[in-house]
Parts: structure tokens; sequence; C-alpha cells
């Protein structure tokens, strides 16, 4: 993908895949390491949340897209914040 200039790659894994296959991205580890030797930026989308955030923060990911954890919290923006503050350290 990069070689053909692509300036970010994303890995998405969807909720189908989710549920019917256990699977979230944050189990992608090795697959986050190729992609991200490429030199494009990467962003990760599927199932994160808090702590899986917590468990990839030594990976180099650019984007952290976050759906469920935000839009299905109590406090929206207090999840969306504290999520900011995370990936800020």
């Amino acid at each position: 993908m990069s070689e053909l200039g692509a300036d970010i790659i994303g890995l998405h894994v969807g909720l189908d895949v989710q549920r019917s296959g256990g699977i979230n991205v944050s189990l992608m580890r090795k697959e986050i390491q190729e992609i991200s030797s490429t030199g494009s930026l990467l962003s990760i989308a599927g199932g994160l949340n808090k702590d899986r955030i917590s468990g990839m923060l030594d990976l180099p990911i650019n984007i952290y897209v976050v759906g469920g954890a935000i839009t299905r919290s109590t406090d929206p923006y207090t999840s969306a914040k504290e999520l900011v503050s995370l990936v800020s350290k």
C-alpha cells in the first residue's frame, strides 16, 4: 500500500468478525508491527476501549478509531476525554 502512495493504512475488524470470531484489533499485534514498518501512518479500529488501548500503547499506532466505548458510555464526553488523555501520554 505504501508503494502505491498510501499516506494512511487502516486496520479495521468489523463487528461481525468480532462477534463471530472473538477477534478484535488488539489481538493483531503482529499485523500492526508489519503494517507500521511500511512507513505509512497506521489507523486501527475494531473493539477498542480503554483497557485494550492501554495494552497497545507500546505499538506504533498513529490513529485510534473508537466507537462503542464512547457512544455506548453513560458519559460519552468523559469517556472520550479519558481516551484522548490516555493516547496523548
